[in-house]
C-alpha cells in the first residue's frame, strides 16, 4: 500500500498537476511545509523559486559547456579543466584516441559523469552507449528544475584531474550575496573520495567547523585534520568574483597540482531538498541570500561556444 502511494505521488500528483500544486507537493515531501512562492525567506523557498520561476541566465551557467566562457571571461582560462572535445554523439572510437584519464560529462544535468582512469583497461564501447543515453534524458522533468529544460544536451570529455589514481576533493563553495552594504557569506562542502569511500565535511570562510549540518549527508566531522589548503583563500576570492552578480551561487572548485580549477555553477543545488540541522539555519541562510535579485545586466560571455565534434 505505501509503495503504491508513493508511486501515485511522485508518477502522478507532481508530474501531471497543476504549477500551483505541483511544486507544493515537491516542496512539502522534502521539508513538511508549505513553501511561499510570494515572499521567500528560507533559504530552500528562494531555490525553489528559481526551479519554479528561472531566470534565463540560470540555463546559459548552468550549462557546463557555456559556463567555460563565463569563467574563463571573470577569472581567466587557466582555471577551467582542461578541455578534450565535444559531442553530440559519442563513440568508442572516439575514445581510443584519448590518451590518460579523462572525465566525461553531460553539460544539461547532474550527476552525470565518468571518470576514466586508463581507457585501456575499460569497456569504451559500454562507456559510450552510458554517456549518449545521458543525452536522452529530460534533466529538467527529474525535480523540476526548469532552467535545464533550455540546455541543448552535449558531451563534453575533459582531463582528468587526478592524484595518486583518485579524483581530488571536491570544494563546493556556497557564495551568499546579501546586499551592497553586507560582505558576502561563505561556507564551503569539503568533499574527499567522491566515487568511493565518500568523507565530507562544512568549513566556514574562516576554516573553522560550521555551526550547521546537512541532514541528508553523511559527514565525517573530521574538521582539521588535513589542514587548511594553501590555495584556499585564493579559490574562495575566484568563487566570489563569480557568484558576484547573483543573490546566491555554488561555485565547485578543485586543488590540484598547485593550481585552482572550476568545474561548474550551481544555483539550484539539491533540487531545494537540502534539510539542515539545526534547522533554523534554512531561514538564517535565506537570509543572507539576497532577494529579490537583481535582473542581470552583465555579460556571461556565452555566445560563441565551441562547435561539437
Amino acid at each position: 500500500m505505501k509503495s503504491r502511494l508513493k508511486f501515485i505521488y511522485n508518477e502522478i500528483l507532481i508530474p501531471y498537476s497543476p504549477d500551483s500544486i505541483s511544486y507544493q507537493l515537491r516542496y512539502f515531501k522534502h521539508h513538511k511545509r508549505i513553501c511561499d512562492y510570494r515572499f521567500p525567506k528560507k533559504f530552500s523557498e528562494k531555490i525553489f523559486h528559481r526551479m519554479r520561476y528561472p531566470s534565463p541566465v540560470l540555463a546559459r551557467l548552468s550549462d557546463k559547456l557555456l559556463a567555460r566562457d563565463y569563467i574563463g571571461s571573470i577569472i581567466g582560462t587557466d582555471h577551467l579543466v582542461p578541455l578534450i572535445g565535444i559531442y553530440s554523439h559519442l563513440t568508442a572510437d572516439d575514445l581510443e584516441k584519448m590518451e590518460g584519464g579523462f572525465v566525461i560529462k553531460a553539460n544539461h544535468g547532474s550527476g552525470h559523469v565518468r571518470v576514466v582512469k586508463d581507457g585501456r583497461a575499460e569497456d569504451l564501447a559500454a562507456i559510450a552507449r552510458e554517456a549518449n543515453a545521458w543525452l536522452d534524458e529530460d534533466f529538467s522533468a527529474r525535480h523540476g528544475e526548469r532552467h535545464y529544460k533550455a540546455i541543448v544536451p552535449m558531451l563534453i570529455v575533459e582531463e582528468a584531474l587526478l592524484e595518486d589514481g583518485a579524483s581530488p576533493a571536491d570544494y563546493k563553495c556556497h557564495i551568499f550575496n546579501p546586499g551592497p552594504s553586507e560582505p558576502p557569506f561563505v561556507y564551503v562542502q569539503v568533499i574527499r573520495g567522491r566515487f568511493g569511500r565518500q568523507r565530507e565535511d562544512i568549513y566556514l570562510e574562516s576554516w573553522t567547523p560550521a555551526p550547521f549540518r546537512n541532514v541528508d549527508h553523511d559527514q565525517n566531522e573530521g574538521y582539521g585534520v588535513d589542514g587548511k589548503p594553501a590555495l584556499f583563500d585564493e579559490m574562495i576570492g575566484l568563487a566570489k568574483r563569480l557568484a558576484g552578480p547573483f543573490g546566491y551561487c555554488r561555485v565547485d572548485c578543485y586543488l590540484h597540482a598547485d593550481r585552482i580549477f572550476i568545474g561548474e555553477l550551481t544555483f539550484t543545488p539539491a533540487a531545494g531538498m537540502t534539510r539542515f540541522d539545526p534547522p533554523e539555519w534554512d531561514l538564517l541562510l535565506g537570509r543572507k541570500f539576497g532577494w529579490p535579485e537583481a535582473a542581470w545586466t552583465g555579460d556571461p560571455a556565452v555566445a560563441g561556444a565551441p562547435a561539437a565534434s
